[in-house]
């Protein structure tokens, strides 16, 4: 129950942050530490070097402890790759999704 609180409370905070500030918040470095620690390859071409958390959705955006699935880990290579496929591509000059 103690964690279900935190983790609510945690939600309400991110709701309330720009994204680069989320990605800064200890909730998010959490939750990448551990998927580089069980997931040591980029998932993509496998390469072992600098490692990164990619949001295959953002449908649980602050709710990601819930749905790992969400997430994947990949080289910064392919996680570029991935982020221009992808139809949720991310503009930081605006803000939103196009």
């Amino acid at each position: 129950m103690f964690i279900y609180t935190c983790v609510q409370e945690l939600q309400k905070i991110a709701r309330k942050v720009s994204y680069n500030e989320y990605l800064c918040s200890i909730y998010w470095k959490t939750i990448k530490r551990y998927l580089l620690y069980i997931h040591r390859q980029c998932y993509i071409c496998k390469k072992r070097s600098r490692l990164t958390v990619h949001h295959k959705t953002y449908n649980h955006f602050g709710y990601e402890i819930f749905h790992l699935e969400d997430l994947q880990v990949l080289c910064w290579f392919c996680h570029i790759n991935e982020r221009k496929k992808s139809k949720l591509y991310f503009s930081k000059k605006i803000g939103k999704e196009i």
